[in-house]
């Protein structure tokens, strides 16, 4: 699990297959009180800063999938905040 600002990221598997999928459990506080909504990435959630670590430990998404689609803009967060650095250093 890797904690990013109020994002908790996991891996979680599928009983009895070898599979791993990345799920999202997003901390907010409402009306006074913290709660939680999970999400996993077949939801394809909209918050983008998962460790590529993480996604290098799971199952490849289906290609045309909802999580292939989302892990694709997940890389390409890192990547323009890896060009941000370097421009703004």
């Amino acid at each position: 699990m890797r904690l990013v600002g109020n994002n908790a990221w996991y891996l979680y598997g599928r009983p009895g297959t070898d599979i791993k999928n990345i799920a999202l459990a997003r901390l907010f506080k409402q009306e006074g009180d913290w709660c939680v909504k999970h999400f996993t990435e077949h939801d394809g959630p909209g918050y983008y800063d998962c460790p590529l670590s993480l996604i290098k430990k799971t199952t490849p998404a289906t290609p045309g999938s909802i999580a292939a689609a989302w892990r694709e803009k997940v890389a390409l967060h890192h990547l323009n905040r890896k060009n941000q650095t370097k421009e703004n250093p």
